[in-house]
Parts: C-alpha cells; structure tokens; sequence
C-alpha cells in the first residue's frame, strides 16, 4: 500500500500539482517545486509566512478575493474544493486559473493540526479544468453514497446520494457532525480506523444509522489520504447500500474508464524516462506520434528517437533536469526515418528512490513547416516590395510609417528603414507638404475609401520636387476596422517633364529656344486687332550661315543662330514676339509700334552686332520691316512687305558686307598663321614674278596672287593647338589638320572673290607623285596655280622664321633651293621647279 501511495504521489508530482501545507494558525510549513513554480515563490522564503500573504485567491469575475475558505478550513469546516472561477495571483501580480481544494490536517487521533491546499495551474488547458468540473459534478450527482471525514471524525464532505442514503435532506445537517452518530455500533468505529491506520485502506460492510435513528447495511470503501510526506490529512469513504450493490461497481468501472480516458486521449505525447535514457512509461500518444506499437515504445532509449541531441549529450541532460523542470524545442525520429519537430515541457522526480524525467510532447511539426512557409512568403514578399521601383509604405491608424521600400526612402532622404519607422509625415517632409499626405490619410482611414492614381508633389528634404502618382488603400482587421494603409507612389517626374518638354517644344524652336513659326502664326491671328494697332513686323536674315557650316561645322552654324538670338532678345523689349521663322530667317511681331520706335530697335540691333563676333567674324543681319497702321489692311501683305525689304537689305548691304568679311578673314588668318602685311606683301610680289616667269597673264594671274594669300583658309577652323605643335602630329591629329584643305575650298566656294581658286585651295596639297591629298591627283591632274602654289609655299616656309625651324634656325637660299630640286619629281612639278630656281637665283639680293 506504501508503494501504491508513493506511486500515486510520485505521478501527481509529474503532471504538475502544487501542494502547499500549514500549521493550524495558517502559517506555512511547505511549498512543494511545482507549487514554487506556479506562485513564483521559494519555499525558502515563505516558510513561517502567512498562507494569505502568499496564496492570494480572486474570483474570476468579481475579483473577490477568496482567501477566507483557507481560514475557514483551519477553523475546522472540512474540506473546501476550489470554483472553477478561482484565480490564484502569484508574486509577480500575474493572475493564473487554478484548480485543487483546501482540506484539514489531522493527526491519528483525529485532531486538526493543519490545512493542506493541493492545485494545478490551469493556463495551459482550460479543457482539463472542465473535464475536472464534469467529475466533480459526477461525484456529486452519483448514485453512490460519498463522505470525506477529517481526521477528527468530522464529516467535511457528504454528496445528495449520501443524503439520501443516510436519509437527510440538506448537507447543513450533516457537515461538521461527528462521524459516530451515522454509525450503527462504536466498535466498528475503531475497527476501520485500525485498518486505516495499518493499510491505508479499508472495505467492508458496516451498520448505519439514518436520520431517523434506523438502520441499515452499507458497504465501506474508505481511504486514508496522505500528503507528500506521508502524512494522514483526511478521510475519503463510498458508501453503497448493498442492495444497489451491482450498480454501484457499474457507476466505479465508468468512473475508472473516464479517468482512463483523460489519460489516454490527451493530444500531446507523454513520456517518463529513468536516468539511462530509458523508457519507464509512456501513453499510446507518444507511440503512436513516433510510429511505434507500445511494447517497443518500452524497449527504446532517448538517443533511438531524438535526432538533434548525440547519446552523450542526451545522457548528460538527463542528469541535469531538476524538479524545475525544463522547456526546449527538438526533433524527433520516427520509426520510418522521417524527421517531426517536438516541443517538450519536462521536469524530474525521484520515484522509489530513482530519478525520473517526466517530459510532455507536442508535436509542432505542421506548426515549423507554417512559420517556415510564412517566413518564405515575407521574405518573397519583402524582396518584390523592396525590388519595385515605385515608393511601397505601410502607416497604421496614427500615419505611422510600419513599412517603407528603398524607393520610398529615397523619397524621404533616408537610407535605413529604421530612421523612419514609428514617424510620421510631419517629422519627414516639409509641413506643407506633410499636411496634405496627412488629409489624404485620414480621408482613406475615415472613409474606407481608396484614393487610386492622384497626382502629387512631394518637396524631399533636400528641396528637391518630385511630382508622384499615388494610390493609397485601407488596411482592415478581421473585424473589418481600418487599422492603417499601404500606400504606393509611382514617381511621374520624368514623364511630367516630358510633357512639358513637349508642349515647350510644339511652341518653340529647340536650337534657340524662341518662339516657333507655329506659335507667331497664332499670335498673329490672336493679335491682328484695331486694339493693337499700330503693328510692326521685322524680318531678320542671318548672312553667311552658310558659310559658317561650311567651313567650322554646323556645330559652330548653330552657335552662330543661338548668338544671332540671343542678340534679337536683348535688343527687343519684353512684350516684343521674337520667333525663328525657318533656317536662318527670324521675325520680331511688335504689336502697339510706331514706325520711329521700329527704327530705333533696327538701329540697336545693327550697333550690337558690330560688337558680337563668331569665330572671329563679326555677326552680321539683313533686317526689313513694316508697318500696319489701318485695320483694313491684310496683316499678311504688311508681312510680305517686311520679307521683301529684307531680301533689298541684303543686296544693298552685300558687297560692302563682303569686302568687310574678305578683309576680317585675311587678318584672321594672318594672325592665325602668324604673318605679318609686309610678308603677304612679299609673298604677292613673288607670286607675281613666278607667275610672269612660267607666261601666266590676266585673271590667271590675279587669281595666283590670290591664291598665295589665302590658300591657308582653311586653317581658321583648325585647332590652334595642332597648328602650333611642334613635335610630330599622331595619325588622328594629322588627319584633322588635313581637312584643312577641303574646309577650305567650301569656304572659297561661298565667297564670289575667292571661288575662282576655290578648287586651287583643295588641290594645294596635292604631289607630282601621286602621293598627296585629299584627291590623290597627279601630275598635270593637279592644277597649275596649285603647283606653282606648293612651290613658293614650300620655299617660303624654309626661309622664313617660324615655329617650324626655331631650334635649327632659317634655312639659307642655296640649302632651300637644293631641297626644292631634290623633292622634285615627287613632291613638286619638276619643270617649274627648275624655272623657279632659275627664277630665285635672277632675283637681285
């Protein structure tokens, strides 16, 4: 019987009951490990305490406290058995559900020397205390008689069967009633009591009394129950009138099923191991979770199921497991190989003087595979958020920023997402700004309502604007209350940008940046009012852009056109129209002008193109005008008039224009090539000579004249740093300085004075050989004014100081002379060679 009780306790240890014991003041003597563990109090530091100052008691629901059924059994009112509403409040103020009963201790002669409490925490499984309400209610309500007397011979407990039985009809006559006056003859008093006392136990029949003093026969199944130390606190008897005999073991085998069953069909897996690792016991459960039957459930170790721990490390645990108990996450094997993830809640007890590990299992595998499958989708998720190149946020209920992407932080000026979340709006950007994200907030939040694609300007905090296209959604709980929003914000800069670019572009010219003939068309139909009068029209003509991209490059003709603008603008008054009609033609549109006041705007404009230059070349415009003064006259007519005193302009202003042109070209080349009058002076004077020696005559000979001074022309658009460099030219450098000749002949060709040597220039560097460029000509291919031209060139750059011979110095006639004779055949006309040196050497010194 001893080791049954041991047993008993032993188990009861192991699912996790607390026991708390008292003297008879109330003062604690005990506290048990799992009782330490449920109020959060050591045994150590309350013993000698008051058990109300330790096990507080509240009602669920009233928050009464409940304390006073302690005091009540330590005043003798038997046994009390907590309400399924009980709360215990441990140390640290957490309110737990408990179940569990406060009976009184009494020694061998029945006197009450104490109060033990006996409960469970029921957090983890209410369903466990409702299954214990249930069997509380079947005792109750059983058929069988069943009383509880305290070791006092007190009755504390007395069930409606027992009633019944006895013949009372209310508990108040029977509670706290010695037991002797429901017994029939004393002697059988002492006898139970004596069993009791040896076995524990005792069953047998015995005599009893009812209220109306009558007897009858009972059968006894008492039990004397003992706390963990042994020690007697009350006893608990069924009592069943024989004649019901049958039914009575009928309602016991039931009750001995469903006790089984609250074992059997608990949803975790229970299993007790001795300190080998052993299996001591174990629930069909914890089988059936690893594959295997119950028999070799009982032949297996720790190390054969768990696959995370190796069998030393399993042994080692096994020893350090306390009475505390443990908490961990492992993986277990099956029988089949395959792998579940356990979580396991485990404490030790010593049980006939061994240790044992207790250890619950639940099996969380499904639980694993869905927090690793929400773990994938958030990372999947996260990745696709923080990937899109539109800003993606989330805000709660407060505009609180839950989430924010990459392109969202840009937006903010930020890097980390940290520096953000939990602000809102107003702590981010500009108070402007802020106020309205935070209207349009409140409008989704309030009205659960999505706004979708509404155009927005955000200022970063950098200052700069950025215009986005914003869609923000309402979040909703499972109640359906907005909780907050996620906001997505496509960023529309560029393709505004665009669009004005475009609508820029359909009214204006792109090189110049005025107006284009488009836009003056319209303005002139909106403008060609009586109110407007009088209207002046100014025709503008850019002279030699032609010329210009001929010989520097429509690059340079571009420049010339956004010059010639820019000298229109800041000559014209604000309210002026000024557009580039077409090509190099431009209009200026003055509505509300007189004819003086048109004058003086022609006059400014000439004044400040004689001080605006391109490519060393002064600017230069025909310009013509009219002027509507009447309403009846056709504004297009006044146009046309404009246009043909332009074109008269032009042709009054040519000649003087190029003569001025030819000369600002000589000095440009002049000094480009750093030669002085004097020499070109020279130059002439030899060219003439040379040209009367080898019977050139007439225009032939104006033309070879001509020829010596500008056949460089071409060098105005070179690069001066080619021009000038001294060491050898790389293959890309020798190539550009070589377009100087076909640069040269597009210029000569544009200019009535030079295009009579224009194809001179071009074939100037061609060789006798074949061997030059840019044509290949050869011999008498090449023409003779730019042969004869190659000679004095060649000949001039020998005996002339420049950069060329700076370190050895100008070479001397008769040196000059021998190189001309030895490069003929190849790179010169040897016949006029010969008469060249013939000529030289004639020449007086």
């Amino acid at each position: 019987m001893r080791e049954s009780r041991e047993r008993l306790t032993a188990t009861l240890h192991s699912i996790g009951d607390g026991v708390i014991s008292t003297d008879k003041n109330g003062f604690i003597t005990n506290l048990n490990p799992m009782a330490e563990k449920i109020t959060g109090w050591k045994a150590s530091e309350v013993k000698g305490k008051m058990i109300n100052e330790v096990f507080s008691l509240r009602d669920e629901k009233s928050n009464i406290s409940f304390n006073y059924q302690i005091t009540g059994v330590l005043n003798g009112k038997g046994i009390h058995n907590f309400a399924s509403s009980i709360l215990l409040v441990d140390r640290n103020d957490i309110a737990k559900p408990i179940d569990g009963s406060i009976a009184p201790i009494q020694d061998q002669y029945g006197k009450r020397i104490g109060a033990v409490i006996v409960f469970r925490d029921q957090s983890m499984n209410r369903a466990i205390t409702r299954d214990l309400r249930i069997m509380k209610s079947s005792i109750e309500s059983s058929i069988n008689a069943i009383a509880m007397i305290d070791l006092n011979g007190m009755i504390t407990f007395f069930n409606t069967a027992a009633l019944r039985l006895w013949g009372y009809e209310k508990k108040e006559e029977v509670l706290r009633r010695p037991i002797r006056y429901f017994w029939g003859k004393d002697f059988e008093k002492f006898q139970v009591l004596n069993k009791l006392r040896e076995n524990g136990a005792y069953f047998g029949e015995l005599a009893g009394r009812k209220k109306d003093g009558s007897f009858f026969d009972v059968q006894v199944s008492a039990t004397l129950v003992t706390n963990e130390d042994d020690q007697p606190v009350c006893i608990m008897g069924s009592f069943v009138d024989i004649t019901e005999q049958k039914q009575a073991e009928k309602t016991l085998a039931e009750e001995a099923i469903r006790r089984r069953i609250l074992i059997e069909q608990s949803r975790d897996g229970i299993v007790v191991m001795d300190q080998e690792g052993g299996v001591f016991e174990a629930n069909q459960r914890f089988a059936d979770m690893l594959g295997y039957t119950m028999d070799e459930i009982y032949r297996l170790h720790v190390w054969e199921w768990d696959a995370l721990f190796t069998r030393e490390q399993l042994l080692s645990q096994t020893q350090l497991v306390s009475e505390a108990g443990d908490h961990f996450e492992t993986k277990h094997r099956r029988k089949d190989g395959s792998i579940i993830n356990v979580e396991i809640s485990s404490n030790a007890a010593v049980f006939d003087g061994k240790k044992l590990i207790f250890c619950v299992c639940h099996d969380i595998t499904h639980r694993k595979k869905m927090e690793e499958e929400l773990r994938r989708e958030r990372t999947l998720l996260r990745t696709l958020i923080d990937n899109l190149p539109d800003a993606v946020y989330v805000k709660d209920r407060e505009t609180r920023k839950l989430l924010a992407n990459p392109a969202d932080l840009e937006n903010m000026g930020l890097k980390r997402e940290e520096e953000v979340l939990g602000k809102t709006d107003f702590e981010v950007f500009p108070q402007e700004v802020a106020k309205q994200f935070y209207k349009d907030d409140m409008f989704v939040l309030n009205n659960r309502k999505s706004i979708i694609n509404r155009e927005e300007r955000l200022v970063r905090p950098s200052g700069e604007e950025r215009f986005l296209l914003s869609s923000k959604i309402p979040l909703f709980d499972e109640k359906g209350e907005a909780i907050g929003l996620i906001g997505i914000g496509h960023d529309i800069t560029e393709q505004r940008k665009a669009n004005e670019r475009v609508n820029y572009l359909s009214f204006h010219d792109s090189l110049t940046g005025l107006y284009n003939r488009v836009y003056l068309e319209e303005e002139i139909k909106r403008l060609d009012t009586d109110r407007q009068l009088p209207i002046g029209i100014i025709m503008v003509d850019i002279n030699r852009l032609k010329l210009i991209n001929d010989a520097y490059g429509h690059p340079m003709g571009d420049q010339l056109l956004k010059t010639s603008s820019s000298v229109l603008k800041d000559v014209c008054r604000k309210e002026d129209i000024i557009a580039r009609w077409g090509g190099d033609e431009f209009v200026i549109f003055l509505p509300k002008t007189s004819v003086k006041e048109i004058e003086a705007i022609k006059k400014r404009i000439i004044e400040q193109c004689k001080r605006t230059q391109v490519c060393s070349i002064p600017l230069s415009m025909a310009i013509g005008f009219s002027v509507k003064t009447r309403a009846d006259q056709d504004i297009m007519k006044i146009f046309k008039e404009a246009e043909d005193n332009m074109y008269q302009n032009k042709l009054i202003e040519s000649r003087s224009s190029r003569n001025t042109f030819l000369l600002t070209l000589k000095s440009a080349l002049q000094k480009k090539n750093d030669i002085s009058d004097e020499h070109i002076a020279y130059l002439q004077n030899l060219a003439q000579i040379f040209g009367e020696t080898v019977n050139l005559t007439g225009t032939d000979l104006d033309c070879f004249v001509l020829l010596v001074t500008f056949h460089d022309i071409g060098n105005i658009a070179s690069p001066d740093e080619l021009l000038n460099k001294t060491s050898p030219l790389t293959k890309e450098e020798q190539s550009i300085i070589q377009r100087h000749s076909e640069i040269g002949y597009r210029i000569a060709r544009n200019i009535d004075e030079l295009s009579g040597i224009a194809y001179a220039i071009l074939s100037q560097h061609e060789n006798w050989d074949g061997s030059g460029y840019p044509q290949g000509l050869k011999g008498e291919e090449i023409p003779l004014l730019s042969r004869l031209n190659a000679i004095i060139t060649a000949y001039d750059t020998m005996t002339r100081k420049n950069k060329f011979n700076q370190r050895g110095g100008v070479c001397p006639k008769v040196r000059a002379l021998k190189e001309l004779k030895r490069c003929a055949g190849k790179q010169f006309d040897p016949e006029l060679v010969n008469l060249f040196i013939e000529m030289i050497n004639n020449l007086p010194e």
